[in-house]
């Protein structure tokens, strides 16, 4: 078995092609650094059609109200962290409003907003996001002077 790797090893290194994607050592072969980056692209996600990339590595899948964190290469995420659907619409409502001149709301404009919620309800919310995002080291919703909640300023969709 190891002479017939050891001549498969022989044939691929002799083509030009496979050199540039593989690496050949005496414990296997391994896909080169520039081939993974190739086939395997680390910026790539799937889209479920209404999800909403806050960062880099923070995306909001509001069909299935999750909140994808720590992504990896190939799409995949570290975490999956449910919430609840009225966070959801929460998140995605301060997502509408990052880029106006009033990108931050008090609790009761925000309970008007996503209609169907109070101020108690959405201040639960808040808790409900502000917990799950600190629980895994990123920080999505930002109080701001007066009384008002908006995203954090500093997530790339805000810049």
């Amino acid at each position: 078995m190891n002479i017939t790797l050891y001549g498969y090893v022989h044939i691929l290194t002799r083509n030009r092609e496979f050199c540039n994607y593989l690496e050949v050592k005496k414990d296997g072969i391994t896909l080169a650094p520039k081939a993974l980056n190739t086939y395997f692209v680390e910026e790539i996600y799937s889209d479920e059609g209404d999800d909403i990339e806050l960062d880099k590595n923070i995306i909001l899948s509001q069909k299935r109200n999750r909140l994808l964190l720590h992504k990896k290469r190939g799409g995949n995420f570290e975490k999956e962290v449910r919430v609840s659907p009225q966070a959801a619409r929460l998140i995605a409502y301060c997502y509408q409003i990052r880029h106006n001149d009033e990108n931050s709301r008090t609790l009761q404009e925000l309970a008007d907003a996503l209609a169907g919620g109070s101020k108690v309800s959405i201040s639960n919310r808040i808790k409900e996001v502000t917990d799950a995002s600190t629980d895994n080291g990123v920080t999505i919703l930002h109080k701001f002077s007066g009384e008002k909640w908006g995203l954090n300023q500093r997530l790339g969709c805000c810049k």
